[in-house]
């Protein structure tokens, strides 16, 4: 929120939280925004002078899980086509279902 400072308060309603799911795995976005969320919920209805729980900034990537692929220590290029067949069909069938809601996208 457009705010001066980390202390002041967020006014009612005004509260947009933006993440890019697409650059994260999908548990650790999960477990993060569950924490998040958990968080904020924490702070609903507390006084100014009430003691809270601080995110420590800077460590998020440590909570992240890693991707299969990294995992699996796999060289894509020895997949074949059959991967790059896949990767293309899941691509095609997310276009076409973004496209059935009527909303312009080019992958």
């Amino acid at each position: 929120s457009d705010v001066p400072t980390d202390s002041t308060p967020i006014p009612q309603g005004a509260t947009d939280i933006l993440f890019h799911n697409h650059l994260w795995d999908g548990i650790g976005c999960r477990k993060f925004i569950g924490d998040l969320f958990r968080l904020v919920g924490n702070h609903i209805g507390l006084s100014d002078s009430a003691e809270t729980h601080k995110i420590q900034w800077g460590q998020e990537i440590k909570n992240l899980s890693p991707p299969v692929v990294d995992s699996l220590k796999l060289d894509v290029s020895t997949l074949g086509t059959e991967f790059d067949d896949k990767c293309t069909e899941y691509t095609s069938a997310l276009v076409a279902n973004y496209k059935s809601r009527g909303m312009k996208f080019r992958p």
